[in-house]
């Protein structure tokens, strides 16, 4: 009787200690975090640089795809994306900015597949893999939505389902 109270007294601690953890995560299935500020990282815009991170970006409107190149629901992402007319016309109306972030690959990797992007996206490699992983990612893709402030909008994700659900 002594060895289980102790065990659950410690799996109940061990819950508690994780717990008290989370507040820097978020449960994106559930939008916790909409209406909260994006946290800051360096970011490296392809051939701009003039731009460090992601809170020296000026736009009403900012989207963000993080992606990763070698993933195939991700290309498949970009593709649509591409096609996208009022997407694309609204970039070219400047009133949205379009920001892709590869975060998960080398800087070598980026260079050889950035070039595959449109030109009128912002195309970014950051070194921040860390706080992008804690912050905002699980799985690729997943597109954010950012205002002025840089406080989430809207978070749309890639959610893969079984044939069954």
């Amino acid at each position: 009787m002594k060895k289980s109270i102790i065990s659950i007294f410690c799996l109940l601690f061990s819950c508690l200690a994780f717990a008290q953890g989370q507040e820097e995560f978020f449960d994106k299935y559930n939008n916790q975090q909409l209406f909260t500020k994006g946290v800051d990282f360096s970011l490296e815009i392809y051939k701009n640089d003039s731009i460090k991170n992601f809170y020296s970006l000026q736009c009403d409107s900012l989207f963000v795809l993080f992606y990763d190149p070698y993933c195939e629901h991700c290309l498949q992402q970009i593709k649509a994306l591409k096609k996208d007319r009022q997407l694309n016309k609204r970039i070219k109306q400047k009133e949205i900015v379009f920001l892709t972030i590869a975060p998960d690959i080398s800087h070598e990797e980026w260079l050889q597949h950035v070039r595959k992007m449109p030109k009128q996206w912002l195309n970014a490699w950051s070194s921040d893999v860390d706080i992008l992983t804690k912050k905002y990612l699980w799985k690729v893709p997943e597109l954010f939505v950012f205002d002025k402030e840089k406080r989430v909008c809207k978070i749309d994700m890639y959610r893969q389902f079984d044939e069954d659900e």
